[in-house]
């Protein structure tokens, strides 16, 4: 089921399927891109209990091996809806036997929508509900419609001021260990010419990258930006070069290392949260 939520300057629509964005509107123009099986399926998925791919799909835990596919399982599953109000959206999704077979921990995720002015959050609160420390991964993974307007060399990313990141160099979508300078055009953008959109088919993946980014243009008055405090890399993916959509997803773990099947208990990034306790963290997205 649709959910939606509306305040005169935008409209927010969520799926209870993996709770995730359906529509996000402003003016009555889209800005979420709406899926297709020819560039990607999906809008904007939710990733947990990782993040990216498992090496061979697998990885282990206390010596046992499980399988779990691309970003996780919750993107997969429906989600209740706990509660509603005039701003806000709560859906819960807790451990069930299907979720154990391929994750064995007891776990509570709410992620909440809200609403306010032009700007539409996602936050994330996990809980463990378990009797041991549960490792986790969590990130988000909207798509926009892009370009918004006119051609993609018309627009650029746009980060604060001094930011120096770096990227994570990977091998066939898996992490190789390093990273690499990644210099910003005028000391803050990303522009999106012929050499810099195939690294974003292979997905750009950075680290110490400030706390938001804004899709901007000098010649169109849109302006998307991505808040992302908290989280410790922002990743920007197409499918092709010419998809017409760009993703702009904060990351809190990352892919597995190519050529090696992890162990959960040691698997970079991941969250150790111990039983009892609870991890809240998330993102915005707002439309000017």
């Amino acid at each position: 089921m649709v959910y939606s939520l509306e305040n005169g300057q935008i409209r927010l629509e969520v799926s209870s399927k993996g709770a995730e964005i359906m529509s996000l509107k402003k003016g009555g123009r889209e800005y979420i891109w709406q899926g297709d099986a020819r560039f990607w399926k999906d809008r904007a998925i939710n990733l947990f209990p990782i993040v990216g791919r498992l090496w061979e799909g697998n990885y282990t835990y206390k010596g046992r091996e499980y399988r779990m596919g691309i970003h996780g399982f919750a993107k997969d599953m429906e989600f209740e809806l706990k509660k509603a109000d005039e701003n806000s959206l709560y859906f819960t999704l807790s451990d069930n036997e299907e979720t154990r077979r391929v994750y064995p921990f007891g776990f509570e995720l709410l992620i909440t929508y809200t609403i306010d002015g032009s700007c539409a959050a996602c936050k994330y609160h996990v809980a463990n509900t378990g009797n041991e420390e549960m490792p986790f991964g969590i990130g988000g993974h909207p798509g926009f419609i892009f370009p918004p307007e006119g051609e993609a060399g018309e627009w650029f990313l746009e980060f604060e001021e001094g930011c120096r990141p770096e990227k994570v160099l990977l091998e066939d979508s898996f992490i190789t260990g390093k990273t690499a300078g990644f210099p910003l055009r005028e000391g803050s953008k990303i522009l999106f010419d012929s050499a810099t959109l195939t690294q974003f088919v292979d997905t750009i993946i950075l680290r110490g990258a400030g706390q938001k980014v804004s899709l901007k243009s000098d010649k169109y008055p849109q302006k998307i930006t991505v808040r992302y405090p908290g989280f410790k890399y922002i990743a920007f993916w197409k499918s092709a070069e010419q998809s017409p959509f760009l993703c702009i997803e904060p990351w809190h773990s990352l892919p597995s290392y190519c050529g090696k099947v992890d162990s959960l208990e040691g698997k970079r990034d991941m969250v150790l949260l111990n039983s009892g306790n609870s991890f809240k963290i998330g993102f915005e997205i707002e439309i000017e």
